[in-house]
């Protein structure tokens, strides 16, 4: 596997990018039907006359399904588990010599494009009126629009270089279709915890175990989930297709943490909850309610973990039912 380009590299730190096009349907809700043609990434790229001061240094890049392998030295994985379609990079140069690189990822929804973007993005750098959630940190800027994520990515923090990622930024953004929308889902958790830590939309196990590892197998088989990192604690909510699915998924978890090796001290708590000591001395803590499964990590307070297990019940409560997923 070749090394990834500049503008790649910087992956695991950088975004993506996705919408509804000019010219297509925008694209609500995932559906169970079959994902629309590709686009063609190359005619949302910037040029010359877009552009003040920056051209586009060489030839556009493609790489479509597997290919994203070739492209990226490492983290293609957990972008396929975000529903990665396709993704074209350019490079573009000022006349000093400095350059950016823009990558613009094809997803197949908007809740796929939203969840890679939360995933890659924290709450540091600021928030800028670019795209969805648009937010520059250091030399990156990330969005997400309808089903498209965008990462610019400069050399360095200098005045220049951030000229040229806003000035391509915007340029790409003025020709991505509609917004799309974010997944109903995160509802389930209050919308401070956005703001005061990372806030994340999960859609498979990798990204799970990139906050905390839990099992080496997948036991959790969720359809969609949260977590949220805010700050001496972890918070999980997955979500099920029905409550009867929950409840059995729930039973297999329990029994799988209770005779883990790398789980001890196993207690049942009033209120359904159980409570259980990781290898590193942290509570995990775990409920069901309705079609959810909540999992805290902590420092061993169950006053805190019933209290945020009160709070994801009143959330799930105040959701439309489950809709149909792809588990």
């Amino acid at each position: 596997m070749r090394k990834a380009p500049a503008g790649l590299a910087l992956f695991l730190l950088s975004a993506l990018v996705l919408a509804a096009r000019p010219g297509r349907p925008a694209v609500g809700r995932q559906s169970l039907g079959a994902p629309p043609p590709l686009f063609d990434l190359t005619k949302l790229l910037p040029g010359a006359g877009d552009l003040q001061g920056w051209t586009p240094r060489g030839k556009p890049q493609v790489f479509k399904g597997e290919d994203l392998f070739l492209y990226i030295d490492g983290g293609a994985e957990i972008v396929h588990e975000y529903g990665f379609r396709q993704v074209c990079t350019q490079d573009y140069a000022n006349a000093a010599g400095k350059s950016v690189t823009l990558d613009i990822y094809e997803m197949a929804t908007p809740e796929d494009a939203f969840g890679m973007y939360s995933f890659k993005t924290g709450a540091g750098g600021k928030a800028v009126a670019i795209g969805q959630d648009g937010r520059l940190e250091d030399y990156y800027l990330n969005f997400w629009k309808g089903r498209d994520l965008v990462t610019v990515v400069g050399p360095d923090a200098s005045a220049d270089s951030l000229d040229g990622i806003e000035r391509v930024g915007r340029a790409a953004e003025a020709k991505i279709g509609p917004d799309g929308e974010r997944p109903s889902f995160l509802a389930v958790l209050p919308k401070s915890w956005s703001a005061a830590g990372r806030l994340i939309y999960l859609k498979g196990m990798l990204a799970v175990r990139n906050i905390y590892p839990f099992f080496a197998r997948d036991l959790f088989l969720f359809k969609e989930g949260i977590a949220s990192d805010q700050g001496p604690l972890k918070v999980f909510v997955l979500r099920y297709g029905d409550k009867d699915e929950c409840a059995k998924r729930f039973v297999a978890l329990r029994d799988a943490f209770r005779t883990a090796p790398a789980y001890r001290n196993f207690r049942e708590l009033p209120g359904g909850i159980f409570e259980i000591a990781d290898a590193k001395g942290n509570a995990v803590f775990g409920a069901a309610f309705e079609d959810c499964l909540g999992l805290i990590i902590n420092r061993g307070s169950q006053k805190a973990a019933a209290d945020i297990f009160d709070l994801v019940r009143s959330g799930r409560a105040a959701l439309p039912p489950s809709p149909p997923g792809r588990r």
